[in-house]
Formats: structure tokens, sequence, C-alpha cells
């Protein structure tokens, strides 16, 4: 089962973001959209299952370097792993964000 959660509300611009789905859960779709001052931000989280058992997903075990604000850049997580969130700050000085993506082990 997947749901859609909203990490950033319009109207808390410039906030840090430490975005981890639920338990057991990992990003399936992010989606950021530029408006005003800042990105908002939505991810959507599901379960996932090897066969019909519930898969255990760990804690965020990798954490990427911080791609600095205002770049392009790619972010994958190592083999084993899937993404489970999303940490990023806010820079005044050039308007955007730096992005650091949390990956988890799953059994």
């Amino acid at each position: 089962s997947c749901a859609w959660m909203s990490a950033v509300r319009p109207g808390v611009f410039r906030s840090a973001l430490d975005f981890t789905c639920p338990d057991n859960e990992v990003v399936r779709n992010l989606q950021a959209t530029w408006g005003q001052q800042d990105r908002w931000w939505a991810f959507e989280c599901c379960r996932i299952r090897y066969v019909e058992a519930p898969a255990v997903v760990q804690a965020g075990v990798w954490v990427s370097e911080k791609a600095p604000a205002d770049t392009s850049h790619d972010m994958a997580c190592p083999s084993g792993t899937a993404l489970t969130g999303l940490v990023s700050t806010h820079s005044n000085t050039v308007e955007d964000r730096d992005h650091a993506a949390v990956c988890s082990a799953f059994n």
C-alpha cells in the first residue's frame, strides 16, 4: 500500500527538511515544486513485500554526501538499499537547497 505525504507545506519556507518514510516503507515517488521562496515537497511512501511477506526496512543506514545548493546532481542508493528519505537545508545566499539521500537496507 502507498500514500502521499507532504514534507514542507506552503508557508513553511526555508525550514530544514528531514523526511523519512514510516517504518518498513520506501520512497516510490518524490515531487518538488518551486513556489515563491522555496520548494514544496511531497513523497509517496510504499510498503514493499517479498512474495507474500512484508519486507523489513532497517533505519537509514546510508546518507549520501550533500549535493550543493544551486547545482544539478544525481543521487543513487547503493545496491541492496532503497530510498527512504531526504534531508535538505535552505541557502539564503543562492535561494536554493542542498540535498542528501537517506537509503536503507531491507530484507
